[in-house]
């Protein structure tokens, strides 16, 4: 699911009405269709009640979803907001930090356009770090905000961060090779007598703390090996034995030689940046 699928639904349903939704949308009423059937199948749930012809209505589920995805639109708009009038009045530019791998512009495009339209005197820009770098880049300046999955440590006190919304917890990568490749109905628990990897580094403790956390309540209780780099960790992975769990929007679902479990927890998407007057 994307904020793109979001936009669709939105406009769907305040129109409650495909054909005049799509022109609005620039896309044909068949595609538009498809995206909304393919959230209601990710989401599992009906959104819109298609029973009468000529009236369609939005389900129960569709309207807690309605109020949901408005809200998600909302708070990410008034974040960026919040840090073009606060921190970038003289230079008109954010730079947002994200962790390498993870690719959040995609999916959010469809917001960062409407916004640019609305704001074309300030300007979005997205620069890639590896994990050990991004809170020191925005401590630094080199960066105005950072979406970040997990809750700050206490020791970056001079950092604010912000709750924005929820997104699945991640999925478990694992390789083609490994003996459970080809199990049916595999879970996480499945794994027990593997190892777990992830990236070393003080900085990413609470992260390392997160992920054990999610394993234990699968019912996988492995034995962490931590590696420098994602490179390192595939490369392990890779020789058979082992798996690593990524976020949502990374870029390692395509990956060829690997396979992906997905997984149905819910965690949420902060906004980070620098307390007024920090450093």
């Amino acid at each position: 699911m994307n904020t793109l699928q979001m936009k669709y639904f939105l406009e769907t349903a305040k129109t409650m009405n495909f054909t005049r939704a799509a022109a609005k949308l620039y896309i044909t009423q068949p595609a538009l269709s498809l995206q909304i059937a393919s959230l209601e199948k990710e989401l599992g749930v009906k959104l819109f009640d298609r029973s009468r012809k000529n009236d369609l209505k939005l389900t129960k589920s569709g309207e807690i979803f309605k109020e949901l995805f408005e809200r998600h639109v909302a708070e990410f708009e008034q974040a960026v907001e919040k840090v073009a009038s606060e921190e970038n009045s003289s230079t008109g530019a954010v730079t947002v930090g994200v962790v390498e791998g993870v690719d959040i512009a995609k999916h959010i495009r469809d917001f960062l356009d409407e916004w640019g339209e609305r704001h074309p005197e300030v300007k979005v820009r997205f620069e890639n770090y590896p994990i050990q770098r991004l809170m020191p880049a925005l401590k630094s300046k080199k960066i105005d905000i950072v979406l970040w999955f997990e809750r700050l440590p206490v020791k970056y006190r001079r950092l604010y961060d912000e709750e924005l919304f929820n997104v699945c917890y991640g999925s478990v990568l694992f390789s083609e090779k490994n003996p459970l490749a080809n199990k049916e109905d595999l879970k996480l628990e499945d794994f027990n007598g593997q190892p777990f990897y992830m990236l070393e580094g003080d900085a990413l403790e609470t992260v390392r703390e997160s992920a054990l956390y999610h394993c234990h309540i699968n019912g996988y209780y492995p034995e962490l090996e931590l590696m420098p780099n994602h490179d390192s960790i595939l490369s392990a992975i890779g020789s058979g034995e082992g798996c690593f769990i990524f976020h949502p929007w990374s870029r390692y679902f395509d990956l060829k030689g690997y396979k992906v479990l997905k997984t149905k927890e819910k965690i949420p998407l902060f906004m980070v940046r620098r307390k007024s007057g920090g450093n």
